[in-house]
């Protein structure tokens, strides 16, 4: 399936819904319509935040297993 994308430049096109996350990230385009609506990237609502720096931390998540002491 394809989805409409609004490139930076202004351009209208399409791209596979499988590459949207990856063009997201890569900031190739400025918008994306879902059945609601056009989205804008630099103001959401998206799914993930594409805009915040990952993680560099050791860990991501704490289990209840990493401060067991058995």
């Amino acid at each position: 399936m394809d989805i409409r994308v609004i490139y930076n430049d202004g351009s209208i096109g399409t791209v596979p819904a499988r590459s949207l996350e990856y063009r997201i990230a890569r900031k190739e385009i400025h918008a994306f319509q879902r059945s609601s609506g056009w989205v804008l990237i630099e103001q959401g609502p998206l799914r993930k935040d594409y805009q915040s720096a990952s993680y560099g931390g050791s860990k991501k998540r704490e289990t209840d297993y990493d401060n067991y002491v058995g």
